[in-house]
């Protein structure tokens, strides 16, 4: 990605943000947005925007519609574009059988504690996880 794509995801977040702030605390609010505003035209904006699209997935159905039909409208892409990735990243993981990366053990972490994960995919990450856990104890 180019700078001009990260500048583009960053005004995505801030409008993302926008959907999610009334049901945050002021104080945690502001420290999405310091985060948004930190991160802008970075590549860790990825990172930023796939956590809000993860909280606009979990909005309730009459929010989440028209919040997604927004940020199409005026970015060209929702929020299933950041979640998409996400589960195609952990695919990618589980096929290859080995989380080779912090990062990686991460986000299968974070996966594990989504409680709308298919039991097949939670099975699979609960196997590499302890698997590299035991690892990393052994080295």
């Amino acid at each position: 990605m180019k700078i001009r794509d990260y500048l583009a995801i960053s005004a995505w977040c801030e409008d993302a943000h926008r959907f999610l702030a009334d049901d945050l605390s002021p104080q945690i609010a502001a420290m999405v947005a310091a985060t948004i505003r930190l991160n802008s035209g970075k590549a860790a904006i990825v990172e930023v925007a796939s956590d809000l699209a993860e909280g606009l997935s979990g909005l309730p159905q009459s929010l989440r519609e028209p919040a997604n039909e927004q940020l199409i409208e005026r970015h060209g892409f929702g929020f299933e574009y950041f979640t998409r990735r996400g589960q195609e990243r952990l695919l990618r993981i589980v096929g290859r059988g080995v989380l080779r990366t912090e990062k990686e053990h991460r986000a299968a972490l974070d996966a594990l504690s989504d409680t709308t994960i298919a039991p097949d995919m939670r099975d699979a990450l609960e196997t590499l996880v302890l698997e590299r856990e035991r690892q990393l104890r052994e080295h």
